[in-house]
């Protein structure tokens, strides 16, 4: 009879397995770290992250408008959108136009209140002196 060993199936690799190391198989991809802004320019968003908008931006924008029928508004827009321009130039915001035309509108009305008062404080003692003859 035969051998008792040979006839039992050898279960060993086959050889064209056993020669060529396994690859092993590559890490979970990793979440992209957010690009490094450049020295002097603020920092920005990671990927798929958009930065929120100025929660004062539509205060600015209608205190700039109304500083157009009651300049007095003015100031406070241009206070208002020159805070707003430094958080938003900080990273902190993102660019939103409603606080650049609140601010430059703050800036025109604020211009026109002073020569308004400038002319007022030069006309009121000319009023009185020609109510005084």
């Amino acid at each position: 009879m035969s051998d008792p060993q040979q006839s039992t199936p050898s279960f060993e690799q086959p050889s064209w397995q056993s020669e060529t190391p396994q690859a092993q198989q590559p890490p979970f991809p990793q979440q992209p770290v957010a690009p490094q802004a450049y020295p002097g320019y603020p920092p920005v968003a990671p990927y798929g992250y958009a930065l929120p908008e100025h929660p004062q931006a539509t205060t600015i924008l209608v205190l700039g408008i109304l500083g157009l029928f009651f300049a007095v508004t003015g100031p406070f827009a241009l206070v208002m959108g020159n805070r707003a321009r430094k958080d938003i130039a900080a990273g902190q915001y993102a660019q939103n136009p409603s606080v650049t035309i609140g601010w430059v509108l703050g800036i025109v009305t604020t211009v026109y209140l002073a020569l308004v008062v400038v002319l007022v404080a030069l006309a009121f003692p000319a009023f009185l002196l020609a109510m005084n003859s």
